[in-house]
């Protein structure tokens, strides 16, 4: 296959404007080769051609979708119309079935798309362009937090290496998928459809730690932050800076979500049903170990500037979700040790093992005297979905 020649003056060209382009309008390192080929088979339409690591909205995925579609098929005549938007690619992807609405005409065109809701259109994206991907379970350690309607797309992007995991054999179906991740995906149908196989380019699935773990415990990736969270109470433009880059840095981490599954593990074990996560508290889970990490204290969540139960609807505005109990945690380099640790403590395990709640979010992140902290909080109610 040969998919390279081009790639020098491409590179020589954005690197020519490095001087006067943000550096977050650049792909990443592991991604630029892919989105470079893309744009220059013009799959790759010219208002997705910057800020890469930002998360993929449904109406993206659709402008997307359609330039891949057309490339081997011609110009989508139809449309479908909604009520909510006016763009002509999401009317044309929805004529040939790749996209639907959410209700009420409604498209919800500017709702980021989750890992899950991205393997299914990447499925009917290739049905409709007559090279369905063969039928195979998926076989990520995450499994059962798949949504039942997802599996059988995430089975099949796995099985033909379009979607891999996220590390540690977990896939994260509710994280964000974002547009170098995206452009990179139909690359991949690209040269499956032509080549019949796939030149793979990995994303990187890991965090080098810092302060380096102890010897005697595995390492993991852990989550680091650029933004430094003042001792009060964010504004809305701190608060939403804090988020766009929890999502640009892919939403859950590997860390994270392996906490959820041993915390699953530990309820079903006492006969009780799995806790479902919630966006909103994900968010601030990640928020207020970030917040004692900065403080170097484990009760971040009663000294720090929201405190208390109202840690969720104060810091991030949602009050669907009704805070039942909080677990904080310090010095833990693995989810073993992390969850262990709850488990021999316990209110902490009392909390674990609340019969009353349905939802979940947890939170690592580096720093302090203790190297690595961490959270959860548990909810009930609605549950906020990851975006």
């Amino acid at each position: 296959m040969k998919r390279r020649k081009y790639a020098a003056l491409l590179l020589a060209v954005i690197f020519t404007f490095a001087a006067i382009t943000p550096v977050f309008a650049i792909p990443s390192r592991w991604a630029e080769q892919d989105v470079l080929d893309a744009i220059k088979l013009g799959l790759v339409p010219r208002h997705l051609q910057s800020n890469y690591q930002r998360a993929t909205t449904r109406a993206e995925f659709a402008a997307l979708a359609v330039a891949l579609y057309e490339n081997f098929h011609g110009v989508i005549m139809g449309r479908v119309f909604f009520d909510d938007t006016n763009d002509v690619d999401v009317e044309k992807a929805a004529y040939i079935g790749i996209v639907s609405g959410v209700g009420n005409n409604r498209f919800n065109p500017h709702g980021n798309l989750t890992r899950e809701q991205a393997a299914v259109l990447v499925t009917r994206v290739m049905e409709e362009i007559g090279h369905p991907l063969p039928q195979s379970a998926p076989t990520f350690a995450d499994n059962n937090t798949i949504s039942s309607w997802a599996r059988d797309g995430v089975g099949r992007v796995q099985a033909a290496g379009i979607m891999g995991g996220v590390g540690n054999n977990m896939f994260s179906p509710m994280g964000t998928y974002t547009r170098e991740q995206s452009i990179v995906t139909m690359m991949r149908l690209y040269t499956l459809i032509v080549y019949g196989e796939i030149e793979q380019t990995t994303p990187p699935q890991t965090t080098t730690p810092s302060p380096t773990p102890s010897p005697r415990e595995a390492p993991f990736a852990y989550t680091t932050s650029s933004i430094t969270i003042p001792n009060r109470r964010l504004t809305a433009e701190e608060r939403q800076e804090w988020i766009d880059e929890y999502n640009e840095m892919g939403g859950p981490s590997a860390f994270e979500l392996e906490v959820i599954r041993l915390v699953n593990v530990e309820r079903e074990n006492h006969g009780l049903q799995p806790l479902a996560i919630c966006y909103t508290l994900m968010l601030a889970s990640r928020f207020y170990a970030q917040t004692m990490a900065n403080l170097n204290t484990n009760l971040g969540h009663r000294e720090g500037p929201y405190g208390g139960s109202s840690a969720t609807a104060d810091a991030f505005g949602d009050r669907m979700v009704a805070v039942r109990a909080q677990n904080g945690i310090a010095g833990h380099w693995t989810p073993e040790s992390a969850v262990q640790g709850w488990m021999d403590s316990p209110p902490h395990r009392d909390n674990i093992l609340r019969p009353n709640v349905t939802r979940i979010g947890t939170g690592f992140q580096l720093g302090g005297r203790w190297g690595v902290f961490g959270y959860q909080i548990f909810g009930g109610g609605a549950a906020t979905p990851l975006p």
